[in-house]
């Protein structure tokens, strides 16, 4: 059954001016199609032509907005003769789609490209779509499905994706040390020149077990003389590294602590040397331990008295007054050496040869020997009457 449009028909008037447009109303028309949905034979460019008017009646013409060759029946005209861009058929599924018409390919694009009322039927353009697993926008090569749209869950077109379980992982990622191909190049951790993050190993030269400052950068170390800290303050000797002993041997910092000798309060071998106060090259028992020495201090601690630089053990001399303490005992022997220790006999003796009176020995009178620092008469001569001559002596010692 045909539904045929309300046409008015203007008095004096023909061809297009005949026409009456019905824009509003849907026109329900032969479609143009065969009963098996095919366009028929006697179609034209775009589909089956309409009247050619030959016969006088006007046909019913559909606009073909597209140009595709295909109408619909969104807008139709009644005219003799087809206006331009309108066509005797209404096949067209979507007219402003110059892609979508009969006959034309099915697309995967959810669209119903043949009009065909299916839609991504039959395609020829499937899509290849690989699971993302951990979203990172990468696909595992091993696990895809051919469609025009993938099935629930995360697909992507690519399958460049080595790990499909960490997200930390694909062609977008940086290569870090890790022992992971983090960027899917085939490669891993130094054998990737793209590498990021390489620490710093440290080449221990002398091979004493701590490294000094040449330095290169990896993964792992390169060897077992590399180590991750440049501890070495001279990597030319094994001697001197931070687990050496300080020792005094003329400013080298053997432990590496950035200190030396004396300054270095971890040093091990000070000599002891001894204050000397009163400069006469003997010390005290006072101290100092010192890798070298210091002023106003000797290696020995001889003196017995250091406030008088007479007193030391070399002090052969006799002195007359105590030392400073006292003491007579200048030479640090331990005891006091009396310088004399005669006594007179107290007589005077007359020398027939000589002619002359003589004291038989010089000494202290009374019997008595003077003590150190001590003042008292001592025999030196007789004299010419023969008397016992004496002088005011005062004992010295050492």
């Amino acid at each position: 059954m045909r539904w045929i449009p309300l046409v008015l028909v203007l008095a004096g008037c023909g061809g297009l001016e005949d026409m009456v447009v019905d824009l509003d109303t849907p026109v329900l028309a032969d479609s143009g199609l065969s009963d098996t949905g095919e366009v028929p034979a006697d179609s034209g460019p775009g589909g089956p032509v309409g009247d050619t008017g030959e016969d006088g009646d006007p046909d019913t013409w559909f606009l073909d907005g597209d140009d595709d060759g295909f109408g619909s029946t969104a807008h139709s005209v009644t005219a003799s003769e087809a206006p331009a861009r309108y066509v005797g058929n209404s096949v067209d599924c979507d007219d402003e789609d110059p892609e979508s018409f009969p006959g034309a390919t099915e697309l995967c694009d959810g669209m119903d490209n043949d009009c065909d009322g299916d839609i991504d039927e039959e395609v020829e353009d499937l899509v290849v779509w690989f699971l993302d697993f951990d979203g990172d926008g990468y696909g595992d090569p091993d696990l895809s499905q051919l469609a025009c749209a993938p099935e629930e869950g995360r697909w992507v077109t690519n399958s460049e994706d080595c790990d499909d379980t960490d997200p930390a992982i694909s062609p977008d990622e940086d290569e870090v040390c890790d022992g992971e191909d983090n960027d899917c190049d085939g490669q891993v951790d130094d054998h990737d020149s793209d590498v990021r993050d390489q620490p710093t190993w440290f080449y221990d030269r002398d091979g004493d077990g701590y490294a000094g400052s040449s330095s290169v950068q990896a993964c792992n170390a390169p060897g077992s003389r590399y180590h991750a800290l440049a501890q070495d303050c001279d990597d030319e000797d094994p001697a001197i590294h931070p687990a050496a002993a300080e020792v005094c041997d003329g400013g080298i910092d053997n432990d590496c602590n950035g200190v030396a000798d004396d300054n270095d309060s971890r040093v091990t071998d000070q000599q002891r040397w001894y204050t000397d106060r009163d400069g006469d090259s003997y010390g005290s028992t006072a101290y100092l331990s010192r890798c070298e020495q210091p002023s106003g201090y000797v290696e020995n601690n001889d003196d017995c008295y250091d406030s008088n630089s007479k007193a030391h053990p070399d002090q052969t001399s006799y002195q007359s007054a105590d030392r400073g303490d006292g003491g007579f005992d200048y030479d640090c022997s331990g005891s006091e050496k009396k310088r004399w220790t005669d006594k007179t006999s107290g007589s005077c003796e007359y020398d027939w040869s000589n002619l002359a009176w003589e004291l038989k020995s010089e000494g202290w009178t009374d019997n008595q020997v003077a003590d150190c620092g001590e003042t008292e008469d001592y025999a030196i001569d007789c004299t010419l009457i023969g008397y016992i001559d004496t002088e005011r002596r005062t004992q010295e010692c050492r």
